[in-house]
């Protein structure tokens, strides 16, 4: 969805152009932060060339009402140092009336990338709406082997329950596979799987 966000032409709202939609989506991809969080963000909020790379949310913009400044992945780090360049310190990012229809502007996106925005589940119809970049954020930490702290600091949940039990859906296959992988003193191990 990305690359062939930054690939389109078409401008939303008349102020997200492709390239920062994309630069949206990867910031709320690397950080989990909310619909408002983004919105709110400045050039200034950024601090692309420390060690680690990190991004401030003040307390008065949070959910929480609590600052942080968690780290960055450093090729997004890269990716948004070239992109803010320029840009006035102190003047949102992403400006305009973009989060008024933020999931019609995420569901354009996903379309022309062929991904779908409705998904039929076992628990019934799943959206890919804007707060589900939030969730992906967190499936993909808890895919790398983070554990439950980190996953409930980067998440900046209170109670570590809403973390795991709203987030961390595990699909079926995942399930299997996890339970695949278990050690069982005593149990014979299978032979392995000739290909087919």
């Amino acid at each position: 969805m990305l690359d062939a966000t930054r690939a389109s032409e078409r401008v939303y709202r008349r102020t997200m152009t492709g390239e920062d939609r994309y630069h949206l989506y990867l910031t709320a991809f690397a950080t989990g932060f909310r619909l408002s969080e983004l919105a709110a963000l400045t050039p200034a909020h950024f601090r692309l060339e420390a060690e680690p790379p990190t991004v401030a949310l003040p307390g008065k913009t949070a959910k929480n009402k609590k600052s942080v400044r968690p780290p960055l992945p450093p090729t997004v780090a890269s990716a948004l140092r070239a992109y803010l360049v320029g840009k006035p310190a102190k003047e949102r990012i992403w400006a305009g009336k973009w989060t008024d229809s933020a999931a019609g502007m995420l569901k354009f996106d996903l379309e022309a990338a062929g991904v779908p925005y409705e998904v039929e589940t076992p628990a019934g119809k799943e959206y890919a709406d804007f707060h589900a970049l939030r969730h992906t954020f967190v499936l993909s930490l808890a895919a790398t082997g983070a554990g439950t702290k980190e996953l409930q600091t980067l998440a900046r949940h209170s109670d570590p329950r809403l973390t795991l039990n709203v987030y961390a859906h595990a699909r079926s296959a995942a399930l299997v596979e996890a339970v695949g992988r278990l050690q069982i003193p005593g149990a014979a191990r299978p032979p392995p799987r000739s290909p087919t």
